[in-house]
């Protein structure tokens, strides 16, 4: 696990320097704390901070060919080295260290730019071929590390961060303002946008292919999902089960992968449990596990700890339990500075926590849940679009009165999706189910804000084989990389943790979702009902039958307390809003007053506006 970063120029100029290059790796010292190292040409330059996981002693980075023809800096980790290094020394290739990234070198020499397809892992590179004048930035199929760039004065700049990238003074620190119209629909800012005005992360599963000599920049995507099912798909519940089985084996395998310890969160949910379970099954060590606790009073719902400590208990591990309260908000400025971006959920609050923890103990590298839900369509939206679905095959006179049924039967979000009626295509629909709530964004901006874009709804590449699929892609494709493993990489990186989604395996997502729908999603079953049933000899009852839960954090109570800290009410106080000129101090003052009289949907929009603020300060941001 890295840091990287560098510089390629676009058009004749002056050489690249080396304090250019100190200066960005200077904000990434987090993301590699063991080593750092540069590589220059006139051309172009490399730089990497590296977490040593694999080959402690001879993963030096970046790595560079004899004669210096090819230069390589690599963030992550690829799994399936081992077997490319075997098929790279049958080849003739000779390899010096043990260390994954030395792989990249050789497949590039022996493959070319086919070599990024046969990778397995969590990757973002970046390889500088001297005799082409040619850099290539390459990303996981999920997103699962960041890489950013930016192009100024006739320079590519690019980083694991953004930070990296504003370490150059005349990278604009300007604001996005269509991003900001995204942040407060969504409550993220989906790819390949940012919310800084020319700064664009590259796409999951794609390269960025620069032409040093021509300035030419090229995008080209490597790997879809597929769209079609399988001829070899399983018939029969026992044999999905027993497949699944062994892909979820395999994949949490290639993820043990180390030479350092592996622990993992353990929440208590079907998703840990299960990792920690196959953890023990396939190397029968003593695993450590960390999970939090919720002490929030008249707010039970929020606590798992039960739960993970059944399952630590059943499990064997060495359980660490943290405890969450409500005054760990104030840890929010400084996990904003560490996400880049606001965001609308408060939940990379406890994962602050969480991953501080990990380093505490000693843990570098840990195993995680995410990715379970997307394939598996665990996700409570995902039944409700399959209700709405049908319920708007019912004649008009019962479609109206359905959408007149109690708040408590069909959520907010429901109703906009039977609002829109069966004719909506998905891309709506799936906007409709993600909007953070209903309120009018423009009422909240600046007018000379509000004006300036509007929310988009994200492209499907390419059409899936069913309803259900589409809608996985589209997730897949947006709220799980700009989200969810934006929000986990930089919380635990914040701490010099390296976090690994054995659920993201792409072996595993490319033969699940070749099956038909039903071992995903199926009438009378629950959620995930096929992961439940190949997990449940491994578990205790108690966890295999319990409904979904998911990370949570407190943000609403938070905001309906009669007195806020210092830091957060002047963040939102008139002069502030005012002073940074994004929303408006009636309208953020009217959410408040809304919040603290139990009025439900209005706490994401307050969050959203409070990691703005202090995203815009931290950034000094301007528009």
């Amino acid at each position: 696990m890295c840091g990287i970063a560098g510089i390629v120029r676009l058009r004749p100029g002056p050489a690249v320097g080396q304090e250019q290059l100190e200066r960005m790796l200077a904000t990434m010292l987090h993301r590699g704390p063991d080593d750092s190292g540069i590589f220059l040409t006139d051309e172009c330059g490399l730089g990497a901070r590296r977490l040593s996981i694999v080959d402690l002693t001879g993963g030096h980075q970046p790595m560079v060919t004899d004669g210096g023809h090819l230069a390589v800096v690599q963030n992550g980790e690829i799994y399936n080295y081992p077997a490319l290094r075997r098929d790279l020394t049958a080849a003739g290739c000779d390899f010096h260290t043990t260390c994954d990234t030395e792989v990249l070198l050789h497949a590039y020499r022996a493959w070319g730019l086919d070599m990024v397809g046969r990778l397995r892992g969590m990757i973002a590179f970046a390889l500088w071929d001297a005799k082409q004048a040619q850099l290539l930035l390459a990303r996981d199929r999920f997103g699962i590390k960041p890489l950013y760039y930016v192009e100024h004065q006739g320079v590519l700049r690019f980083a694991s961060t953004i930070q990296a990238l504003l370490a150059d003074p005349t990278v604009s620190r300007r604001l996005n303002t269509d991003a900001l119209h995204e942040l407060l629909t969504w409550g993220f800012v989906p790819g390949p946008q940012t919310l800084f005005h020319g700064i664009f992360k590259v796409p999951p599963a794609h390269l960025v292919i620069v032409q040093a000599r021509t300035g030419q920049v090229q995008q080209r995507r490597y790997w879809d999902l597929p769209t079609a099912v399988q001829s070899q798909a399983p018939r029969t519940t026992a044999e999905a089960s027993a497949r699944l089985f062994e892909l979820l084996r395999d994949a949490v395998a290639s993820h043990l992968q180390s030479d350092v310890p592996v622990g993992a969160l353990l929440s208590g949910g079907l998703d840990s449990s299960g990792l920690v379970a196959l953890m023990r099954r396939l190397h029968g060590q003593t695993v450590h596990t960390f999970s939090i606790g919720f002490e929030v009073p008249g707010a039970p719902q929020y606590n798992e700890r039960p739960f993970a400590e059944l399952a630590a208990r059943h499990l064997g591990s060495e359980h660490h339990a943290i405890t969450f309260t409500l005054a760990d908000f104030d840890l929010l400025p400084a996990a904003v500075s560490h996400l880049e971006q606001p965001l609308a959920s408060a939940t990379f609050l406890p994962l602050y926590r969480l991953y501080a923890a990990c380093h505490a103990v000693g843990i570098e590298v840990i195993l995680t849940g995410e990715g379970a839900d997307e394939l598996f369509a665990g996700y409570g939206w995902y039944r409700g679009e399959r209700l709405a679905h049908s319920l708007e095959r019912l004649p008009a006179p019962l479609r109206r009165r359905a959408g007149r049924l109690p708040g408590a039967w069909l959520s907010p979000a429901a109703r906009r999706v039977l609002a829109l009626g069966a004719t909506a295509d998905l891309h709506a629909r799936y906007q409709a189910w993600q909007q953070i709530g209903n309120l009018n964004v423009a009422d909240l901006l600046n007018p000379d804000l509000h004006t300036a874009g509007e929310a988009t709804a994200p492209l499907l590449h390419p059409p899936a084989s069913s309803r259900l699929g589409q809608m996985q892609a589209l997730e897949a494709q947006t709220r799980l990389p700009d989200f969810i493993n934006a929000e986990v990489d930089s919380m635990s990186m914040a701490h010099s943790v390296e976090a690994r989604v054995p659920y993201l395996d792409h072996h595993l997502w490319e033969a699940v979702m070749g099956w038909p729908e039903m071992w995903r999603q199926a009438w009378g079953q629950p959620e995930k009902w096929l992961l439940r049933k190949t997990l449940a000899p491994l578990l205790p009852a108690a966890i295999v039958q319990r409904r979904k839960q998911g990370l949570a954090s407190p943000h609403s109570l938070w905001w309906q307390q009669p007195r806020l800290p210092a830091w957060a009410t002047d963040a939102i106080s008139s002069r502030s809003l005012r002073q940074h000129g994004l929303f408006q101090a009636a309208a953020v003052a009217d959410l408040l007053r809304r919040q603290r009289a139990g009025q439900p949907g209005i706490a994401s929009y307050l969050t959203a506006v409070l990691s703005t603020q202090v995203w815009t300060s931290t950034f000094r941001v301007s528009w």
